[in-house]
């Protein structure tokens, strides 16, 4: 797996994939080490509210974006602009709650990006303030409220990959705006699935 983020990396520069791909490996080498000593299931239920954490510390960092901050421009560099792209979004628009049609510019579909003002790219990667903005307050907390169960399906059924995947998916969607597809996320399908539980483990039903 370490050999397919690095070739993610060099084939398809694709920063923040294989940085979740290697988050995910630190996270399973950790969670191996708490199932040795038993922990791992009282650790996972610790951290299953990620889902919010994530949420508020992304949108806080779009929110307090200023390019005046040294700091912030230089995490915004490494983030490619992210941030000052979702900074636009909180001062253009409102949260509502059912949504908004929000009107991007972005480079899907341009043979040559060079051709188009830089100054005109407006595009949300950032799934939460998307959703937040786009969908509306109400989707933004049925969606984390979902993730959450989907942990919680997976800590109590000792699934612990699966918990793992939930967690790095919560980073991977402030850079990617692919959280509820089920393309680039198949998990999402636990919320129908019937998983093993810790107390009554069934044959042929585990994921």
């Amino acid at each position: 797996m370490i050999a397919a983020a690095v070739f993610i990396y060099i084939k398809a520069g694709a920063f923040t994939g294989t940085v979740c791909l290697t988050g995910f490996l630190v996270l399973m080498g950790l969670v191996y080490l708490l199932e040795r000593k038993n922990l791992a299931r009282r650790v996972c239920e610790i951290f299953k509210y990620l889902p919010i954490v994530w949420a508020s510390l992304f949108l806080a960092l779009s929110y307090f974006y200023s390019e005046s901050n040294a700091i912030m421009v230089k995490i915004d560099s490494v983030l490619s602009q992210r941030l000052m792209v979702s900074h636009k979004v909180w001062s253009e628009y409102s949260i509502k709650p059912f949504g908004q049609f929000i009107e991007e510019q972005g480079w899907g579909g341009v043979a040559d990006p060079t051709g188009i003002d830089p100054a005109k790219y407006f595009f949300i990667d950032d799934m939460y303030l998307r959703m937040l903005f786009e969908y509306g307050i109400i989707v933004f907390a049925v969606v984390l409220i979902l993730l959450i169960f989907i942990g919680h399906k997976a800590i109590g059924a000792k699934q612990y990959v699966l918990f793992a995947a939930i967690v790095m998916i919560g980073v991977h969607s402030f850079m990617e705006h692919h959280l509820l597809e089920l393309a680039y996320n198949p998990f999402l399908l636990v919320l129908l699935a019937g998983i093993d539980t810790a107390d009554k483990e069934k044959s042929g039903r585990k994921i």
